[in-house]
């Protein structure tokens, strides 16, 4: 599976969208525990329109193992560790860790100021 995902990352890098996806969705399908691949599937295929397919593949992820994705975007950043989309994603991944608990406070404020 690692090797499907390294090789896809290289595709990716070459601007290669449509093999980098094959390449993931082979990892994904090998190591279905390992988040690493299905995030980078998901990312390919916003890159190349297919938005439903995005869709769906970011819904399975936010459901999924938190900590096993910070160890992901952790492996990647050990490959490499100047790589402003790795750096990127670990922002954007905080950030959808941190909406929802920041909705669900809001809302019980605003219940509680009803009340």
């Amino acid at each position: 599976a690692s090797a499907y995902l390294y090789r896809g990352i290289v595709y990716e890098k070459r601007g290669d969208l449509a093999r980098a996806a094959q390449d993931f969705a082979a990892a994904a399908s090998l190591a279905p525990h390992d988040l690493a691949a299905r995030y980078d599937l998901a990312l390919t295929a916003a890159k190349l329109g297919e938005k439903k397919d995005a869709l769906k593949l970011y819904s399975e992820l936010r459901r999924k193992d938190y900590p096993a994705a910070w160890a992901a975007l952790e492996r990647a950043a050990q490959i490499n560790n100047a790589d402003f989309d790795v750096l990127a994603n670990q922002i954007l991944f905080a950030a959808c860790l941190k909406a929802p608990q920041e909705n669900a406070k809001s809302k019980a404020k605003a219940k509680r100021r009803r009340q």
